[in-house]
Order: structure tokens, then C-alpha cells, then sequence
């Protein structure tokens, strides 16, 4: 009797500082407030042939929030807020992948550059922005 070993195509993929941005927004009166963290890592485990295997985690420095306000920084680091001394870092773990669609759109139209490389790229980022209400 012969079994043959099952090997999973997972890849590890890590977060490109360099080419990422981690910002958020919130309500403050009747405008937004826009910033950022500048310290962040996180990697994705990506299976294509069984995305229920992939995960993703991030972690954040909570001292590197900056909405280009230094008081407002300082007190968003305070006790009042993010109590960096004692909350170093947002983390996130994913529970859950799941394939919903086809990964490739097939968009086939880009346009090929004289110095190389193409017009468009293949990645997009997408930005979500999240409301969420505590459950009693």
C-alpha cells in the first residue's frame, strides 16, 4: 500500500512598510479626524486551492499614532486613550477566511510603460472604514 503525502501550497506574505499605510478616521463634533500609525508589522498565510486554511495578523504601535497634531497626539497616548504604557500595541488575528468569489476579475486593459513595467498594477489597495455597537 502506497499513500502519498498531502502538501499544502500556503504562502507567507508580509507587510511592506515601504508600500502600506495604516490611517484611520473618526467623528470629532461635526468633522472628522484623520491620522495614522507608523509603526506596524503583519503577515498573511495564503492558501489558493483552500483559503480556509489562510489567516492574517497585524499589530500596531499605539505610541506611533500621528494625526499631524503634536498636543493632540500626546494626549491620544495618555491614560484618556490608548494608555501606551500600558497598551504598547493593536493586534488583530483573523478567526476566519473564506473564499466568497472568484479571485481574478479578468480586467485585462493596461497600457505597457517605454522605461518597462506597466501603467496600471496588478494590486489594489482597498480601505474599509467600520462601525461596530457592543452586544449586551
Amino acid at each position: 500500500m502506497t499513500s502519498a503525502a498531502t502538501t499544502t501550497a500556503i504562502r507567507t506574505f508580509a507587510i511592506d512598510k515601504a508600500h502600506s499605510e495604516v490611517t484611520f478616521q473618526v467623528r470629532h463634533l461635526v468633522t472628522k479626524v484623520r491620522g495614522r500609525f507608523t509603526d506596524f508589522t503583519g503577515t498573511v498565510q495564503f492558501d489558493e486551492a483552500r483559503p480556509e486554511l489562510s489567516s492574517a495578523s497585524f499589530e500596531a504601535g499605539t505610541a506611533s499614532i500621528d494625526t499631524g497634531t503634536a498636543d493632540r497626539d500626546q494626549h491620544l497616548r495618555s491614560e484618556d486613550f490608548f494608555h501606551v504604557e500600558k497598551f504598547p500595541s493593536l493586534t488583530f488575528v483573523s478567526s476566519k477566511v473564506t473564499r466568497t468569489s472568484a479571485q481574478d476579475f479578468g480586467l485585462m486593459w493596461n497600457a505597457a510603460l517605454e522605461a518597462g513595467g506597466f501603467l496600471v498594477g496588478d494590486e489594489v489597495k482597498i480601505s474599509a472604514s467600520v462601525q461596530a455597537v457592543a452586544q449586551s
